[in-house]
């Protein structure tokens, strides 16, 4: 297949910014427009799609840090690497920059119109609001327990000599400690049920992507089955509801649920959008982080020996897993009005697009960037302009300590029960799996002791 680079020489698209630093680029200072390629849309989308590391530092290096770029169903964007306008679009004004706007063009179908992740405004700061509690300090210290013991669970049935398929088990970690965090102890049938679902349909394809763009397809195969998944995961999750809004125990419950039935009155419809956030969003991006964690130290022996020493070094692996190996590619933000950032005048309805993935990996910020280092982050805290793992701002991912201390727990349990090397000389590649990067071939690795 041709490169990004002879896809664009073929399109006839010749044009290339000067090779400059952010400060001396003229783009990056509004005196141009963004600049993008001239490659049809779908073209730019399969590249955007199939490629998505590769077509990025292409189109950075070939127009600059702040470019459009054009993917349907969005259309065209602006795609901003330059950290400091990345930095004032996450402190711009919450009412005039709506990531729910952007979000809701793959989720609302799943997550529903009131959920989280697809509401903007006041609406978003008061759901935030309402989802707080569960993910503060003190309450996650006492997830600790249940993170151990569902690592301790999976690493028991791997084998000296089975090869591992990280990805796959940190998924049954990770759901697993986000249906205890959501429900509490709850086992039985519709927990079984409801588990069985969810890894369907984190397992997306080309069809249940296009029923999220066009859920009315959902009438029609092949996407009557995707459509009928998440039509019983918001029946079970009704059930789930009703069941501890009348538990006789409901006022000493500390789970999830039960904090946000206490909390909501009588509304199952925003409950049960918030609950399919949590379920969707609370355990994906952390599977993958940990299938990187794992590919990358099995790879590096002398860091995974580091790690297994110090509980510093454990974090700043963790923190360099997250920067080398950033999950999600970018985050969106839609214009509700007219803006001026960074000397760039957005119209209404631009969509700006920060690319967290760039700026992670650009070297005029971290130097070498494609080696693996945990050191760069011992006895220092990353800048949070050129950072972001999590995104910024109000839109800040609220389960971020959640997934640090999951990962934590996680790799420290698996570090102190056994040792593991890689499979494969070459280190596995980053593929576009839905909504993350996840290694190309989830992860492997053999374990050893």
């Amino acid at each position: 297949m041709s490169t990004p680079e002879q896809t664009a020489a073929e399109q006839g698209d010749q044009e290339t910014a000067a090779q400059r630093p952010v400060s001396q680029c003229p783009v990056a200072h509004g005196i141009e427009p963004p600049r993008g390629s001239r490659m049809p849309g779908i073209v730019q989308l399969y590249l955007g799609l199939r490629h998505t590391v590769a077509f990025s530092r292409w189109s950075q290096r070939t127009f600059g840090d702040v470019f459009v770029a054009k993917a349907f169903p969005m259309g065209k964007s602006v795609y901003i690497a330059d950290p400091e306008l990345v930095r004032e679009i996450f402190a711009g004004p919450h009412d005039s920059l709506h990531a729910g706007a952007t979000n809701g063009i793959f989720l609302k179908a799943i997550f529903g119109d009131r959920g989280i992740l697809t509401v903007d405004g006041e609406e978003h700061a008061k759901t935030r609001k309402a989802l707080m509690p569960p993910f503060r300090g003190k309450l996650i210290d006492g997830y600790a327990g249940v993170m151990r013991e569902e690592a301790e669970r999976r690493i028991a049935s791997w084998k000296v000599g089975d090869v591992i398929r990280v990805e796959d088990e940190a998924r049954a970690i990770t759901l697993e400690v986000i249906l205890r965090t959501v429900f509490g102890a709850v086992s039985g049938p519709q927990m079984d049920e409801l588990r069985s679902i969810v890894i369907k349909a984190s397992k997306f394809t080309p069809v249940s992507t296009t029923w999220m763009v066009f859920p009315k397809l959902g009438k029609f195969r092949p996407w009557r089955s995707f459509a009928q998944l998440i039509e019983r995961t918001n029946e079970l999750l009704e059930e789930f509801i009703e069941e501890r809004r009348n538990a006789p125990d409901l006022a000493e419950r500390t789970d999830t649920l039960s904090l946000l039935v206490r909390s909501s009155g009588e509304d199952n419809e925003w409950l049960r959008n918030q609950l399919m956030s949590l379920l969707g969003a609370g355990h994906e991006t952390t599977t993958t982080s940990l299938a990187w964690a794992m590919e990358l130290l099995s790879r590096h022996p002398e860091a995974r020996e580091k790690a297994r020493e110090s509980d510093e070094y454990l974090d700043a692996v963790i923190t360099e897993t997250l920067r080398i190996r950033t999950v999600l590619p970018g985050v969106g933000r839609k214009t509700s009005r007219a803006l001026t950032l960074g000397g760039f005048a957005f119209k209404k309805g631009t969509m700006l697009n920060p690319q967290i993935e760039a700026i992670h990996n650009d070297p005029r910020i971290w130097g070498d960037p494609e080696t693996f280092r945990p050191e760069r982050f011992l006895n220092t805290k990353p800048s949070l302009t050129e950072y972001i793992p999590f995104g910024g701002g109000k839109r800040r991912c609220i389960g971020s300590i959640f997934a640090l201390k999951e990962m934590n727990v996680a790799l420290r349990t698996i570090l102190d029960a056994m040792d593991f090397e890689h499979v494969g000389a070459e280190a596995e590649t980053q593929k576009r799996a839905h909504v993350t990067l996840a290694p190309s071939k989830g992860g492997l690795i053999r374990r050893t002791r």
